[in-house]
């Protein structure tokens, strides 16, 4: 199949390959289930953020899309191009490691996966926090569910460590990174507790505590609608 006539599908099945990765490997990547991966290379087409997460693991968009690479765009969208040129964009990083909405996982895997860029502007609306302090890491498990859920996408505000009760927050218990919702009892104890109803609460005890390090609130969540 020539350039001119091969299809998103098709470019992106290529470029998936050159790059050695297999479609669960793009999937844990861009933060999405196996079988989005699955549809994208049989013909549909992404939405605009998982365009942007493909961009930011170095898929250009454009060629994709067009078949031209982005210098080389057509010039009825040269335009559009030029007033979008100059938005001012901020990244936040990626983190490799899923967090856990169960019994826990390793923090051996905490390490940076890549940077997001996004439009400035759009991250003050959505997220209602200084970028700097922003982070992305991905979700495990059904503990949170129906909040969150299993393969989610989670943005993380390291500012934000107060554990105030009713929300939820990244943490560090040991050697397991979690993620969930902080409760207080009147004798002022802490405790972690799941959305699920199946997962019972664990309280912070005493022994435990000095072993806590508290990575940020989690102030947002998306994933896909299977």
């Amino acid at each position: 199949m020539s350039e001119a006539t091969s299809t998103f599908s098709d470019r992106l099945k290529k470029w998936r390959e050159s790059q050695g990765l297999t479609q669960s490997d793009l999937a844990l990547r861009v933060s999405v289930s196996l079988s989005t991966i699955q549809r994208w290379e049989r013909g549909d087409l992404p939405k605009s953020a998982e365009l942007l997460a493909l961009d930011a693991l170095g898929f250009d968009p454009t060629w994709a899309l067009t078949g031209r690479e982005s210098g080389k765009l057509p010039a009825s969208l040269q335009t559009i191009v030029g007033q979008t040129a100059s938005v001012d964009t901020v990244s936040i990083p990626h983190y490799a490691v899923q967090l856990s909405a169960g019994n826990g996982r390793s923090t051996a895997d905490f390490n940076e996966l890549e940077r997001l860029v996004l439009p400035a502007d759009w991250v003050r609306r959505v997220f209602g926090r200084p970028a700097a302090h922003l982070v992305l890491a991905g979700a495990a498990g059904t503990s949170m569910e129906p909040t969150i859920r299993d393969r989610d996408l989670l943005v993380v505000d390291t500012a934000d460590r107060r554990l105030a009760a009713g929300r939820i927050y990244a943490l560090v218990v040991g050697d397991n990174l979690l993620v969930k919702r902080i409760d207080r009892t009147l004798r002022g104890q802490i405790l972690l507790r799941s959305d699920n109803p199946a997962f019972p609460p664990e309280e912070l005890t005493e022994d435990l505590t000095d072993t806590v390090r508290v990575l940020g609130q989690v102030i947002w969540h998306g994933g896909s609608l299977e």
